[in-house]
């Protein structure tokens, strides 16, 4: 991942509103009036000296009462986006400065927001702001576009575009720092070694360049050398009242590398710095991979308890949307459509979860909300495979055909898609088109031959055309593998009805379900 964007931006945003308040004269205005202008201006000052000096608590304490006491909403969230910006909280300046009127925003303000909608993987919102902005800077939309195809994987295309830009501005070390990152990731980790140590020469005091050596060295367990690298960079970071990205970064880097020696006791050192940091994280990260272990166990409602504790404590988007994908599959749509309506953002969302969530928003009727959602996640991942599936099934749901072609170009990049078989072999079943339904269940059955779905999908096909002695005889082959399989024993007792063979349909179901009476079994089986 480029670390380009994991600095703070040391920025001084221009006051217009103050700057022309604070030329009204007592002439012009009452007295009172003017005293008041001028303590409301005297907090926004403070907050930028406690800004300066790393006193961000104290500038956060100034903003609270510059709002209280009724300046400009806008021009208060500019001043929490910097810093928000200087503390890594990417999500936080996108909060503060997405509805900030554009009039109100400088270069400045939409560089930092740029930046920030590329640091939390909102490509797509960056692309549209490029494309708005008439604030930014070429060369700060060369790097931005270079840094996106970066985070898509598009690293021989990032690559050109960040050779592009440093051939006009060589000594521009975030091109370069990119640029290694890009060289790096296409495996030329000895171009990308030469050109972090010259800029490391050039520029001795660059904390990223001096970060990137140190995981270069780390790679290469040079592990003395990293950790060297790392304790200078650490006494040379300000000191400050909240932890800024890069002394985060650089406590973590030096776990690991002192763990590697060996050395827990001096590692538990800096891990206790890092707890000192943020009272609380250890445990709640406890908290939450003991909730993951419950749900990748498949135990939903030890998970969902152990998710709500979590979320009562610090209700994040990341513990929501796991609420939200654990209350669907509980059978709970609409408590899930209000977890994710809260916490998930489309545009950044996995397709594992936005597969759940459009479930959710179809469940509720809200078909074009689900389209509209995973639209958007395709504008910021056009090249992801899965959300293509998934938005061709929302097509055919909606009843458009044109979902069918969509999902086969999903399937011929990644045929391992179990759910986009049976969707496609139940669509042509429905015009009737049995050939075609059994052929998408046989290519899914080549990827998935134990799938009980497929099987099941693949007989009822067999039965639909009345070929009911080929589905005999897909169940005996079932049943060879795995006499007591509950599913092809209550789907032999089907055909054997079908047959009106009712001995066979009774033993087949009493087998199954341990149940003498048909019909319960075939209820139980249904439900």
């Amino acid at each position: 991942m480029n670390q380009i964007f994991q600095g703070a931006l040391n920025v001084r945003i221009t006051n217009r509103h103050f700057q022309s308040l604070s030329q009204t004269t007592c002439g012009t205005a009452r007295p009172r009036t003017f005293v008041f202008l001028l303590l409301l201006n005297s907090a926004l000052a403070r907050a930028e000296s406690y800004r300066a000096q790393g006193q961000y608590r104290a500038a956060l304490i100034e903003l609270r009462k510059a709002n209280q006491a009724g300046i400009d909403a806008q021009i208060i969230a500019i001043r929490q986006a910097q810093l928000l910006y200087d503390l890594g909280q990417y999500r936080g300046v996108v909060a503060a400065l997405e509805h900030v009127d554009p009039g109100k925003r400088n270069a400045d303000t939409d560089i930092m927001l740029l930046k920030s909608f590329i640091s939390i993987r909102k490509l797509a919102s960056a692309e549209r702001l490029i494309a708005a902005s008439t604030q930014i800077p070429k060369i700060e939309e060369a790097k931005a576009k270079a840094n996106i195809a970066l985070v898509r994987n598009e690293l021989e295309s990032a690559r050109e575009q960040f050779e592009q830009i440093a051939a006009d501005h060589p000594n521009d070390v975030d091109v370069q720092l990119g640029l290694a990152s890009a060289e790096a990731s296409l495996g030329d980790k000895e171009a990308a070694a030469a050109r972090i140590s010259q800029l490391v020469s050039d520029h001795p005091k660059h904390v990223l360049a001096r970060i990137a050596r140190a995981r270069l060295f780390f790679d290469k367990e040079q592990y003395t050398e990293a950790e060297d690298t790392l304790s200078e960079i650490l006494i040379d970071l300000p000191q400050t009242d909240i932890m800024q990205p890069e002394k985060s970064v650089v406590l973590n880097l030096l776990v690991e590398t002192l763990t590697r020696q060996g050395r827990t006791s001096e590692a538990l050192v800096y891990t206790q710095s890092l707890a000192e940091e943020n009272p609380g994280s250890s445990d709640l990260e406890l908290q939450f991979r003991e909730a993951m272990a419950s749900w990748e166990a498949g135990n939903l409602e030890k998970a969902f308890t152990q998710f709500s504790k979590i979320y009562e404590q610090v209700p994040s988007d990341l513990t929501g949307t796991m609420l939200g994908m654990i209350s669907y599959l509980q059978g709970k749509p609409e408590e899930a459509a209000r977890y994710f309506d809260r916490h998930t953002d489309p545009e950044i969302a996995s397709a594992g979860v936005l597969n759940i969530m459009s479930r959710t928003l179809v469940k509720e009727g809200r078909l074009n909300e689900a389209m509209a959602a995973v639209q958007k996640a395709r504008a910021n991942a056009p090249k992801n495979t899965n959300l293509k599936g998934i938005e061709g099934l929302l097509m055919l749901a909606n009843g458009d055909p044109a979902g069918q072609s969509l999902i086969e170009t999903s399937l011929a990049d990644n045929p391992k898609q179990r759910q986009l078989w049976i969707a496609l072999s139940r669509y042509t079943a429905s015009k009737d088109d049995f050939n075609a339904a059994e052929s998408y269940i046989r290519s899914g059955l080549k990827y998935f031959p134990e799938d009980f779905d497929l099987r099941r999908a693949l007989i009822g096909i067999k039965i639909s055309k009345g070929e009911l002695k080929a589905a005999d005889q897909q169940i005996n082959e079932w049943l060879k593998h795995n006499a007591s399989d509950t599913g092809a024993l209550l789907l032999q007792g089907d055909v054997a009805m079908l047959n009106e063979r009712w001995d066979t349909a009774e033993r087949s179901y009493r087998m199954g379900l341990k149940d003498v009476d048909p019909n319960k079994a075939k209820a139980a089986r249904a439900g």
